[in-house]
C-alpha cells in the first residue's frame, strides 16, 4: 500500500490510508496539493517508523532535501 502524510494534517485514516507494517511506500502532499514522493532510503525509513505507532493516523517530521518532486530524507520524527 501507499500512504500519505500531510502538511496540513489531514486524516487520510479515513480514506483507507493509516500506514501498517505491511504500506511500503510514502508520499507527503502538499497544502497545494502536489504530491512529494519519499526516496528509497526515506521509504525504508518511515516503514521502520510506523511499525511502533499505536496511532491510526500519525503525524511525521520529515527533514530532507527537495529534488524535484521527491524528498531525499535524512530524518523521520513520527509524533
Amino acid at each position: 500500500p501507499i500512504c500519505m502524510m500531510s502538511d496540513e494534517g489531514r486524516d487520510f485514516s479515513r480514506a483507507g490510508c493509516a500506514p501498517t507494517s505491511a504500506t511500503h511506500l510514502f508520499a507527503i502532499e502538499l497544502s497545494d496539493s502536489k504530491m512529494l514522493s519519499l526516496d528509497a532510503a526515506g521509504n525504508e525509513k518511515a516503514a521502520s517508523a510506523v511499525k511502533n505507532i499505536r496511532k491510526t493516523n500519525p503525524r511525521a517530521i520529515v527533514t530532507g532535501s527537495l529534488e524535484g518532486l521527491m524528498v531525499r530524507v535524512e530524518t523521520i520524527e513520527i509524533q
